[in-house]
């Protein structure tokens, strides 16, 4: 007998196979009745498209689609006197379940055998939850992590900008800090730049991130987006978040400036306690 796939209007499948078929429970008519190690799903006719056509011609629907992909399964047709056929097949399948397979299905709803029991919440058990304090664990991920930032002495890192190309100097952000310490000499420079064009200053930081900068080889626990992030140290729409070993530290976006040989020689002079004869003082 000829069959197409609107006339399948009955399968079988492995009960372990409803799983499948859990994004489907919202689907109307769908009805199942599980015999044994088998469970037994009878849908309703197909439904026209939104212009009133027949979809006949048209893919496979969703649950069709999933059914004929599960090992073990077997779709049926309605025949004459309320007996199945497989697709192709004259004689019927009489192992077809009365219950499903008669003029009103019989069974529960996908929704209920896939999702058999009410969810009941229940509060958690012992001590509420408290806040976690935000620190830097070793990175172990193996993620690659290129350096988007780095911080050094002034005075090394002009060093380097003695010998660089100027357009590498001019490639650079920077803003300038005073030394944690106090000491004018040791006045550092927070740097930012693209990949691959941050200089290899000998005492030197190097950070990733793009909005929260990191040191690189750690990361922050607990693992948080660079939102969420933010928004534990109060960053501002128009800072920096910087987090490492002194805690977090924000730095407005408006302190940084294009880096160039002339700048970072004033700033050394301006951080030097002892301006050299010719330089400029603080």
């Amino acid at each position: 007998m000829n069959s197409r796939w609107p006339d399948i209007r009955c399968a079988s499948i492995p009960v372990d196979g409803l799983s499948a078929l859990a994004d489907l429970r919202r689907e109307p008519g769908l009805r199942v009745l599980v015999v044994g190690a088998r469970a037994w799903i009878r849908w309703d006719e197909p439904r026209v498209d939104g212009n009133g056509g027949d979809r006949s011609s048209g893919p496979l629907p969703p649950l069709l689609r999933r059914l004929l992909t599960l090992p073990g399964a077997e779709v049926f047709i309605p025949g004459e006197r309320g007996r199945w056929h497989r697709p192709g097949e004259s004689l019927p399948a009489f192992h077809v379940p009365a219950a499903i397979g008669g003029a009103i299905p019989g069974g529960s709803s996908l929704d209920a055998v896939v999702l058999p029991d009410r969810i009941h919440p229940e509060s958690p058990d012992g001590t509420p939850p408290g806040a976690v304090p935000l620190r830097l664990v070793r990175d172990d991920s193996g993620c690659p992590r290129p350096a988007t930032a780095q911080r050094s002495r002034i005075a090394a890192l002009a060093g380097w900008a003695d010998s660089a190309p100027s357009a590498w100097i001019e490639a650079l952000t920077a803003a300038w800090a005073p030394s944690p310490s106090g000491d004018p000499g040791e006045a550092e420079v927070l740097l930012l730049g693209p990949v691959g064009r941050l200089p290899w200053v000998p005492g030197g930081t190097r950070f990733w991130g793009v909005s929260v900068l990191i040191p690189l080889g750690y990361r922050a626990s607990p693992a948080l987006g660079e939102p969420a992030l933010r928004e534990a140290v109060a960053a501002g729409p128009d800072d920096l978040a910087i987090l490492d070993e002194r805690g977090p530290e924000l730095v407005p976006r408006g302190a940084f400036g294009r880096l160039s040989r002339a700048s970072l020689r004033l700033a050394l002079a301006q951080a030097s306690p002892h301006p050299a004869p010719g330089e400029v003082g603080p």
